[in-house]
């Protein structure tokens, strides 16, 4: 939680007119930083739930049952 109000203070901050700004470069570092930690969230979440997914019995049922869906 803490680390998307610091990414939504951070974007609150740039400024929209002066785009080259130090400021901007700066907190341009910063949203590569929130967007690989937002990323490694996101793996470790994936694999949580396939993880979680894949050990129940009836996993082959869900997976018919997601593609007979589409």
């Amino acid at each position: 939680m803490i680390v998307i109000c610091a990414s939504s203070v951070a974007l609150a901050a740039e400024d929209p007119v002066r785009e080259y700004s130090i400021r901007n470069r700066v907190l341009n570092k910063f949203d590569f930083v929130f967007t690989a930690v937002f990323a490694v969230e996101l793996v470790l979440k994936v694999r949580k739930f396939a993880a979680a997914f894949c050990s129940k019995s009836d996993s082959t049922f869900k997976v018919t049952a997601v593609y007979a869906h589409h």
